[in-house]
């Protein structure tokens, strides 16, 4: 699990330079707020980060078999979101372009002051680590609030000044039997029985400022055709300028307590006709003696039925008198209870309860005996269940005494709480964001029958990126605020609004000109937000990148073309010498001097032809070498065949020229020694490569190579030249005699190297694709 805020932060430093670990370890740690864990390749952090949690990593770009952006790729494709911070050289500014496209959090160049180095770091890691657990902490939050409103039986919903629906919770949703994807953001309205709809309207149309509670009983016609009953307790939040923003309701079904009323009700007039009747004939009291039984009897039943009623409620009964004495309690729980029943029956109730809560509780009872209605009065008390919230509805009962009725609505508080913690949460994060925030809503334009599109909010990340304060943004059409646009964003705001269909795209504003990345989305029906991110900065350094890339490109070009030009001039200048040599020993010497010359301009010549300025295809270069080298040997067509398989082989510089150099050497030793006097053959060169190693293949089926020297041991320049050039290539060699001479050389490539790929086992874990370094 992550670590607490008080903990220190976990840092996995990864670099493949053990020195460097020692001092970064040693200066992160000096502070004691960071604990740091050093490793020297990507491929054992990825071991460790399988077993520990780290709060952040820090990574070197340039590491051997696994540098820093593949080690970063890997760990955002698996999921692994822990702030990551890339160290490059200086000048590295296509490291820097790429590690942040693969999702680095931050970068630092080396180089320089260590102890301002180490200080930037140590900034960038507590913002990193601190925005990430703060970030955690905001997921943990929203997903208890989600619960616990979520968790409610009762029937929540929230809705705007409009109609719309804002929020509900499953037990609405279920209840009306909607979906409530179906509901939010619709103006989803219960059908209200026809003799309830005014009441409806009166308590809506009474709520202000001064009292923006009530409550109501109303009746709703479900769709299957049932009439239920349902108590709501609505509450109007009003804005800054006094104007309601929205309305929360919280209703449950009453429709058993409703039936049970009216059920009473009509025990009751059965029971008053029994009374009218028995008073009308007191005389003939002894003949309707079994109809008074029969009256008893029924009022004996009405009783009952009041008492199953009395326990079915949730609300438990105080009787007060006048004087806020305890006469009775019913229908109570123990534990709500500040004290036993016994010890407050005969007290006065600010006896019992001191402070404020009791002398308001006296002038409730009071105010609902003299004006003969209903008084409301909520309040908390510990009791032994806890801190408790309590709503008493104090009814009058005769003259001198009243009922109170005392519903505990803690859990009603906690969620109401909860839903407003959560707003400030939310405002919090709006307010907060880096990117421009905008919620727009997108109505049908009268005039030319297609749409406009009126801001309803903005961040104040906005409010920077066009210039303008919230006041005058607010209200006004997207058009007017942000007139020089691209066509396009209006175009996309519109079509999400209207389809749902989010989208995210580039566009341009030209007053000043500033390149925005833009997100769009729909929260609601015809509602549209969009997130604006200012990449403008961003766009002018891509741009400055390539360009220095071309002109290194081009600067290399040139560089490998003089390199060739100058080697071609001294392979002319070896050439005219050897015209005006008599000797023919010495005019063989200047040709194999020229020749090796040339073998080494070609290999410039083919990087600068090149795409790739790091390799060449080298089945091409030894096709021309080998025209070049016939050519100037006057070899005569039909005698001496070259055949070369090399298809797919590319060499680095420091590869091709020592193996150029030493084709060359075998190449001329075959066309002078092989084949005397005339006599036809064919020459082979094959170049292959098995994993990280090159396998170089010459020979001829020429008259063999003489068996009494040792070509390791040989005196002539050739031979030595080649023996050195294997040791240079850190390879061997080896010489077959029979049926002509074969030469094979075997020599390592680089696996980091343009000429090799990559192992099967670096291929599984660096999913990220060093293929394309």
């Amino acid at each position: 699990m992550p670590n607490s805020v008080d903990s220190p932060i976990r840092i996995l430093y990864v670099d493949d330079e053990p020195g460097l670990l020692i001092i970064g370890k040693k200066h992160l740690e000096k502070s004691g707020e960071f604990l740091v864990i050093g490793c020297e390749s990507a491929l054992d952090a990825i071991a460790l980060l399988k077993k520990e949690h780290y709060d952040a990593i820090i990574s070197d770009f340039q590491m051997p078999k696994c540098d820093g952006i593949s080690f970063l790729k890997y760990l955002r494709e698996k999921g692994d979101e822990t702030p990551f911070i890339i160290l490059t050289g200086k000048g590295r500014e296509e490291v820097v372009i790429e590690a942040l496209n693969n999702g680095a959090d931050f970068y630092l160049e080396k180089g320089g002051d260590l102890r301002a180095q180490f200080a930037e770091l140590i900034n960038i890691i507590r913002y990193a680590t601190s925005k990430k657990r703060s970030e955690d902490a905001l997921r943990e939050s929203e997903e208890r609030y989600r619960n616990v409103v979520e968790d409610q039986t009762e029937l929540i919903c929230r809705f705007a000044a409009d109609g719309r629906v804002i929020f509900t919770n499953d037990a609405y949703c279920r209840y009306f039997g909607v979906p409530c994807k179906e509901i939010v953001g619709s103006r989803f309205k219960p059908v209200i029985h026809p003799d309830d709809s005014g009441k409806v309207y009166r308590l809506f149309s009474s709520l202000t400022k001064a009292n923006p509670n009530g409550t109501i009983d109303q009746r709703t016609i479900m769709p299957d055709g049932r009439i239920l009953w349902q108590r709501w307790d609505t509450r109007a939040i009003f804005d800054e300028n006094g104007s309601i923003r929205e309305f929360q309701s919280v209703g449950r079904d009453i429709t058993d307590l409703m039936e049970r009323d009216l059920e009473l009700k009509r025990a009751n007039e059965e029971i008053l006709a029994a009374y009218e009747q028995l008073t009308a004939i007191e005389e003939e009291l002894r003949v309707q003696y079994d109809e008074l039984k029969t009256t008893e009897t029924a009022l004996l039943k009405s009783e009952g039925l009041q008492r199953l009623i009395l326990q079915s409620l949730p609300d438990f009964l105080i009787r007060f008198d006048r004087e806020g004495t305890y006469l009775d309690i019913l229908n109570y729980q123990e534990d709500l209870l500040i004290l036993p029943k016994d010890e407050v029956i005969g007290r006065r109730v600010t006896d019992v309860i001191s402070g404020e809560i009791g002398v308001q509780m006296i002038q409730g009872v009071r105010s609902a005996i003299d004006r003969n209605e209903l008084q409301t009065l909520e309040y908390t008390l510990p009791v032994p269940a806890g801190i408790c919230h309590f709503e008493a509805r104090i009814v009058p009962y005769t003259e001198n005494e009243v009922i109170a009725l005392i519903r505990d609505i803690t859990d009603k508080r906690k969620a109401e709480e909860a839903v407003i913690e959560s707003e400030k949460r939310y405002r919090s994060l709006f307010e907060s964001m880096h990117d421009g925030y905008a919620l727009h809503r997108v109505r049908p334009d009268p005039d030319d029958g297609g749409a406009v599109i009126h801001i309803l909010d903005v961040n104040p990340s906005f409010e920077k990126l066009v210039g303008m304060p919230r006041d005058l943004v607010v209200g006004k059409l997207l058009t007017d605020v942000l007139p020089e646009a691209d066509p396009h964003l209006f175009e996309q705001i519109i079509h999400t609004a209207k389809t749902g269909e989010s989208a995210v795209f580039e566009i341009r504003l030209n007053d000043p000109v500033r390149y925005v990345f833009v997100s769009v989305y729909s929260p609601g029906a015809g509602e549209c937000a969009t997130l604006f991110q200012d990449i403008t900065e961003k766009k002018m350094r891509d741009e400055e990148t390539k360009q220095s890339l071309r002109e290194k490109e081009i600067l290399l070009k040139e560089i490998h073309h003089r390199v060739k030009n100058n080697m071609q001039v001294i392979s002319s200048l070896l050439m005219l010498q050897k015209e005006t040599i008599p000797d023919p020993e010495m005019r063989e010497l200047f040709s194999q001097s020229e020749s090796r010359v040339y073998s080494i301009a070609l290999v410039h010549e083919k990087l600068y032809q090149s795409e790739n300025l790091s390799r060449i295809e080298y089945g091409e270069y030894l096709s021309m070498m080998g025209e070049y080298i016939f050519s100037s040997r006057q070899v005569r067509t039909g005698t001496i065949a070259l055949d070369i398989h090399a298809d797919g082989i590319y060499l680095s510089i420091d590869k091709a020229v020592p193996l150029s150099l030493i084709t060359n050497e075998l190449l001329t030793n075959s066309l002078k020694h092989a084949f005397p006097d005339g006599r036809k053959g064919t020459i082979t060169i094959r170049v292959e490569k098995k994993e990280n190693t090159i396998i170089y293949r010459f020979s001829d089926d020429g008259i063999g190579f003489p068996a009494d020297i040792d070509f390791e041991d040989t005196q002539t320049l050739g031979m030595q030249l080649i023996t050195s050039l294997v040791n240079q290539l850190l390879g061997t060699i080896n010489l077959r005699r029979e049926k002509g001479t074969a030469y094979e050389i075997v020599f390592p490539v680089d696996p980091d190297g343009e000429e090799s790929g990559d192992s099967e086992e670096e291929k599984a874990v660096q999913t990220a694709g060093l293929q394309n370094k």
